[in-house]
Parts: structure tokens; sequence; C-alpha cells
């Protein structure tokens, strides 16, 4: 029973591995040279600004956030649709992501990839990010970050996440299915 109640929970997995528990599953690919032949919902990570000039049209533009100038970087530009790993993030760049209605994402998986110092150093990472996020009105995504079946993550864990990250429920649900849908609704 449980299983199927999971199976009708609305939910968009802008960074995961194709489940019966997502509505979509974007798949998020290095930035290509050339068109990707990739079916259905896809994406593209760059890691520098400067592979934002080569870019070929891409669905979905993920950017790799890292130092303060790079994600400030990535936040004033009109291609980038995600911000992903964009630590530190500070209250500069939560206004920069509410004004150019770039998403900011965190991602499960690098929570479950990791162990002791550093897992609790992503979570307050991650707290940090929603603080901020929340204070300037800025959108968050919640994703799986599954590369493989058994990493899949069902809607309702990553619900639970964002309640435990310091998001409402209806904030944590939007984070995986409102938010997402309006970042996909601009390529269909």
């Amino acid at each position: 029973m449980l299983f199927t109640m999971q199976r009708t929970y609305l939910a968009i997995d802008l960074r995961g591995y194709p489940s019966d528990f997502y509505e979509k599953v974007c798949r998020v690919v290095p930035a290509p040279e050339g068109e990707h032949p990739l079916e259905g919902l896809w994406g593209v990570e760059v890691e520098s600004p400067f592979q934002l000039k080569s870019l070929p049209k891409a669905p979905l533009v993920f950017a790799r956030g890292g130092s303060v100038q790079k994600n400030r970087k990535f936040l004033s530009s009109a291609r980038v649709d995600v911000l992903s790993r964009p630590y530190p993030f500070d209250s500069v760049q939560a206004r920069l992501s509410a004004e150019n209605n770039i998403a900011v994402e965190l991602c499960f998986a690098e929570i479950r990839n990791t162990y002791g110092y550093v897992r609790a150093k992503i979570l307050n990472n991650f707290q940090n990010t929603v603080k901020m996020a929340r204070k300037y009105h800025s959108t968050l995504l919640i994703t799986s970050g599954a590369s493989c079946e058994g990493e899949v993550v069902s809607p309702r864990q990553l619900v639970a996440f964002g309640k435990v990250l310091g998001l409402d429920y209806p904030e944590a649900k939007a984070s995986i299915y409102t938010i997402p849908k309006s970042v996909v609704e601009g390529y269909e």
C-alpha cells in the first residue's frame, strides 16, 4: 500500500535516474562539444563561466558553483537555469538568484556520499543556503542526484530532507514539484 501511495506523489527530479516515483526526471550531462542526442528531458552542467559562451542549445543549463566570484558570475548570466553547489552562499548571491530567477539546487547525493565531518559541513552549508534563500525569496530545488537505480530516493524522502534543512512542508513540497515544473515549462 505504501509503495502505491508513493507512486502517486507529484514530483519532478531535475537531477536523477529515471524511476516511476517521479513524473519527470532530468538527466544532467557535462557540457558537450556539440548537440547531445539524449531523449526526454536533459540538461548540461558547466563548471566555468567561460563555457557559457560556447555552449550549444540545451533544454536546461546547470552551473556548478564554487567560489563567491564564480557563483556571482553564474547568477548574472541569462543562460543559467540552476546553480548547483553554491557554497559559500551569501546574501548578495541570494539577491541575484531572486532577481534573475535562477534556482539554487540542494542535491541529496552530496549527503548520501559523505560521512563524518564532511557530511556535517555540507549539512551546515545546506542549512545556511536555505536560510539565505528564504530571507531573500530565491527559489530552491531539492534533487536526488541518483546515478543508478539503487540510489533513487522517493519524493517523500526528499520532502523530509527539506524539512530537516529548515523548510516547512509546503516549501519542501514546492522544491520538488512546483519550482522544477516552472523551470521545465519553458522548454516543452
